[in-house]
């Protein structure tokens, strides 16, 4: 048990000294015109170069990349549940393990379709 209170507290001393490291070391940006704007030869752009993101496109990304990830995760589990079949301690924290699994990606559709982030593609 002190071990796993050690190592969650290294863990934790950890993120906050690479946080900080990266404050200090981070490169500090100064925004100018000159540098933000696109280099055309000499001549100031007639145009944006920079087009507007489509948030569509973007949600679409991160749905596919939860539910791959999902899937990347369910394989594993049904791999196990083949070595397990006949222990009914095992079995039965798989089952639990896997019905809290993918209720957390259930109540996180059921989150973002009330919010309305699925109202464009439904």
């Amino acid at each position: 048990m002190w071990l796993i209170f050690f190592f969650f507290i290294l863990m934790v001393f950890m993120g906050i000294f690479l946080y900080l490291m990266n404050l200090i070391l981070s490169k500090k940006i100064s925004v100018d015109y000159e540098k933000c704007s696109p280099f055309e030869c000499g001549f100031i752009s007639m145009n944006m170069a920079h087009l507007s993101f489509s948030m569509n496109y973007f949600l679409f990304t991160i749905f596919f990349l939860i539910f791959d990830i999902e899937l990347s995760y369910v394989f594993p589990m049904i791999s196990f549940f083949n070595n397990i079949y006949n222990n009914i301690y095992f079995l039965s924290s798989w089952i639990f393990l896997s019905i809290y699994f993918i209720l957390i990606l259930l109540f996180g559709v059921i989150y973002e379709w009330m919010d309305g982030s699925l109202d464009w593609v439904w």
